[in-house]
C-alpha cells in the first residue's frame, strides 16, 4: 500500500513579516478555533490555533495583497498587508452571522424514506497533505447523482444527513477535521469547489487508526439542489505540523531509496507526486484510489492550504455521504390548514414520525467486528404529541422503551408561536415526558402554525462509559471456577462462559436497570432474542445473560437490580454466557472486555481466568 505525501518546506528568511494576533467573536469577543486565515488562492494561508491565536510570515511578494479572515457562521473580514505589516500583533473581530433554518418539505402523503450511499468507497493507499507552516489544506469529492453507468441514482432536492471519509492510517493520539459541503462553481469551465453551503464549523475529534470516520451532519439539515462538493480538511495545529514534519524528514534522510516521484493522468495531462513505500506511516491520512477508470469516472480536488488555489488531485478521495429524500428519515404530516384541535387529549397523529429502515441496497456494506445491531423496529418506540391548553401547545414525547432517547426539535416555521426555539436537545426515559410549551402571541389570530421536525438517538449523550470497570462474577464465590475452553474457532461469539450444576445460582454483576427478563413479553429493545436477562448500566453499557438450563428468577422489567441479587436458577447441567456491551448512537453496539474481581488486589479478563481461581468479595457483595 502506497502514501501519497506531499509535504512543503516554507522559507521563513529574509524578506518575511511576523503577524501575530487573535480571531474573536462579535460581539462577545470569544475565541473562534480554526478560522481560515490567507490571501485568495496563493500559497499563504493558515488556520487559527483552538484559542484562535494566530501566526504566520508574510513575504514581500504579498506586500500589496489583502488577508481574509473567515469562519463558518460569521461574515468574513479582508485586511491589507500593508496594515498588518505596521502592526504586526493585532486582534481581528468577526461578526457572527444569522442564517434562516433550510426549510423542510412537508407533504401530506406518508412519503417511504429513502436513503442513498454516493462518493467513492475504494481504495489502494492513503494520502496527506501538509507543510511546516500553512495549514487548512483539505481535499474536494465531487458528488453527483449518476452512477458510474451514468444511471440517475437519486433525485434533487435531498438532504445530507452523514458524511464519511476514510482513514487509512493515523498515528496522532487524537485528531480533529473538519466537514464542509461546498457548491460547484463552473466560472472556469471545470467544475471546482465554490461557496460554502454549510453555515457552520463542524469540526470533529477521533483517536481512530484505521477506519471510516462518521461526521454526523443531520442537525444542519443541509439541502442540496444539484451536485456538490464534499470536502475534508486537515485540522493541524502548529506543533502536530512541526512534529510531523520533523518525522518525515527524518524518514527520507533514513530511507531515501523508499521515495519516488510518480506521476498520474488526470484530464490528459501528467500530475506528479511523491509515493513513499514502506510500513511508516505518520499523521492522519486519508484513504484514496489511484485506478485509473476510478480517477476518470470521479471528480477530485485538493489545496495546501486555507483560501489557497484548488488543484485536480492525481487520485480520488475515498469519501462518501448519505442523502435522503426526507429530514432524518421522517415523515412529518401537518394538519390539515394548520390548525390546532382543541381537545386536549386529542392525538396529533399526522404530526407523528415513524421510522422504516432504508433499503438494503442504499446502506453501506457490512457492519464493523464486534458490533451488532438491534432487530429492525417496526415502528417507532418514541412518538411526539401535542397538546392544545387555551393558549398553549405542549410538546410530549411518549416512550415505550426502557432506553432513554435522546431527541432533537428543530422547527423551520414559528408564526405567532413563542418562545423563538429553532432547535433543541432533551433526553426522555419511559412513559410521557413533558419537552416543551409554545404559547400563542396574539390570541386573537387563528393563523399560528409550525413546520417540525424530529431526530432521535438512542442513548444518553450523559453517558461517561466505565470500561476498566470491575464486574462480579456471575457465579458462586468462595469455590473454584468452572470456566468453559477458549475456543479457537475465530467465528465463535465473543461470550464468556461458564459451566453450571444443578441448582447452581444466577447472579447479577453490577448494579442496573433491568431491560429484558425471560417469560416476561419481548420489550422493544431486546438485543438478544436468546437472552436470559439483559441489565443497562448508568454508563451506556449493557450486560446480556444467556446460555441453556437456566431459568430467570421473577424478574420485572425497568426495575432496579443490585450487584450479587439473584438473577436465576439452574434447573440441571448447563452452560452460562455472559456478554458485556456498549450502546452507541443510532442502535449501534460495540461489544468490550468483561474485568472480572478475584479480590481486592487482582481482576482479570476472561481469557486470564484459570478453573483454579477463587473469588474472594467482600461482605457487601455476598450472598
Amino acid at each position: 500500500m502506497a502514501l501519497l505525501l506531499h509535504l512543503f518546506c516554507v522559507d521563513q528568511g529574509y524578506g518575511q513579516f511576523l503577524i501575530e494576533g487573535q480571531v474573536l467573536s462579535l460581539p462577545n469577543e470569544k475565541p473562534i478555533a480554526f478560522a481560515n486565515i490567507g490571501v485568495m488562492n496563493s500559497s499563504l494561508g493558515t488556520i487559527s490555533e483552538f484559542d484562535g491565536s494566530f501566526s504566520f510570515h508574510i513575504g514581500s511578494a504579498h506586500v500589496h495583497d489583502t488577508v481574509i479572515f473567515s469562519a463558518l457562521g460569521y461574515a468574513s473580514v479582508s485586511v491589507p498587508v500593508q496594515d498588518m505589516v505596521s502592526n504586526p500583533k493585532i486582534n481581528v473581530y468577526l461578526k457572527e452571522e444569522t442564517y434562516t433554518l433550510s426549510e423542510i418539505v412537508v407533504c401530506e402523503d406518508r412519503i417511504k424514506p429513502r436513503q442513498y450511499v454516493a462518493g467513492n468507497g475504494k481504495y489502494q493507499g492513503g494520502s496527506l497533505y501538509a507543510d511546516t507552516v500553512n495549514a487548512g489544506s483539505a481535499m474536494a469529492l465531487l458528488i453527483t447523482n449518476r452512477s458510474l453507468r451514468g444511471k440517475t441514482r437519486f433525485d434533487y432536492p435531498s438532504y445530507v444527513p452523514e458524511a464519511q471519509v476514510l482513514i487509512i492510517n493515523n498515528t496522532f493520539d487524537q485528531f480533529r477535521l473538519r466537514a464542509r459541503i461546498m457548491d460547484v462553481d463552473i466560472s472556469t469551465g471545470q467544475p471546482m469547489p465554490g461557496e460554502d453551503l454549510l453555515n457552520e464549523s463542524v469540526v470533529v475529534q477521533s483517536s481512530i487508526y484505521r477506519d471510516w470516520l462518521t461526521v454526523d451532519l443531520s442537525p444542519y439539515r443541509i439541502r442540496v439542489e444539484q451536485d456538490f462538493f464534499l470536502v475534508f480538511e486537515w485540522i493541524l495545529e502548529k506543533k502536530d505540523r512541526q512534529i510531523l514534519h520533523q518525522q518525515y524528514a527524518s524518514f527520507k534522510r533514513k530511507y531515501p531509496g523508499k521515495l519516488s516521484t510518480q506521476y498520474s493522468k488526470v484530464n490528459g495531462k501528467s500530475v506528479s507526486f511523491e509515493n513513499y513505500q514502506g510500513n511508516f506511516y505518520f499523521g492522519t491520512s486519508f484513504g484514496i484510489t489511484l485506478d485509473g477508470s476510478l480517477i476518470k469516472a470521479h471528480t477530485c480536488y485538493y489545496r495546501l492550504n486555507s483560501l489557497g488555489r484548488w488543484y485536480r488531485a492525481p487520485s480520488v478521495l475515498a469519501a462518501r455521504v448519505t442523502l435522503s429524500n426526507q429530514v432524518d428519515n421522517k415523515a412529518l404530516v401537518p394538519e390539515s390548514k394548520r390548525t390546532i384541535p382543541s381537545d386536549v387529549n386529542q392525538l396529533l397523529s399526522h404530526y407523528r414520525t415513524y421510522f422504516e429502515p432504508p433499503d438494503e441496497e442504499s446502506l453501506p456494506t457490512g457492519n464493523k467486528k464486534h458490533c451488532t445491531r438491534f432487530d429492525k423496529l417496526k415502528y417507532d418506540p418514541v412518538e411526539i404529541r401535542v397538546l392544545r391548553d387555551q393558549n398553549n401547545l405542549h410538546f410530549d414525547a411518549i416512550s415505550q422503551s426502557i432506553y432513554p432517547y435522546e431527541l432533537t426539535l428543530s422547527f423551520s416555521t414559528l408564526h405567532n408561536l413563542t418562545p423563538i426555539v429553532p432547535m433543541k436537545k432533551f433526553v426522555v426515559g419511559k412513559g410521557r415526558n413533558r419537552m416543551l410549551t409554545l404559547s400563542v402571541v396574539f390570541k386573537d389570530l387563528d393563523n399560528y402554525h409550525y413546520e417540525l421536525a424530529v431526530q432521535r438517538r438512542m442513548g444518553d449523550p450523559s453517558w461517561e462509559p466505565k470500561l476498566q470497570y470491575t464486574y462480579r462474577v456471575p457465579v458462586q464465590a468462595y469455590k473454584p471456577l468452572n470456566i468453559a475452553p477458549t475456543a479457537s474457532d475465530t467465528t465463535v461469539a465473543y461470550s464468556d462462559r461458564f459451566f453450571l450444576g444443578a441448582n447452581d445460582t444466577l447472579f447479577a454483576m453490577r448494579n442496573g436497570t433491568i431491560t429484558h427478563a425471560s417469560g416476561t413479553a419481548k420489550q422493544l429493545n431486546q438485543i438478544d432474542s436468546t437472552s436470559i436477562v439483559e441489565v443497562l448500566h448508568n454508563d451506556g453499557t449493557v450486560m446480556i445473560y444467556g446460555g441453556n438450563q437456566i431459568s430467570a428468577a421473577t424478574l420485572e422489567v425497568g426495575k432496579e437490580v443490585l450487584v450479587g441479587e439473584v438473577l436465576g436458577v439452574c434447573e440441571a447441567q448447563g452452560e452460562l454466557e455472559v456478554s458485556l456491551y456498549l450502546l452507541k448512537p443510532d442502535a449501534l453496539l460495540r461489544e468490550v472486555s468483561i474485568y472480572y474481581y478475584i479480590d481486592s488486589t487482582k481482576s482479570l479478563q476472561y481469557i486470564d481466568l484459570q478453573k483454579d481461581v477463587v473469588i474472594r468479595y467482600p461482605k457487601k457483595v455476598l450472598n
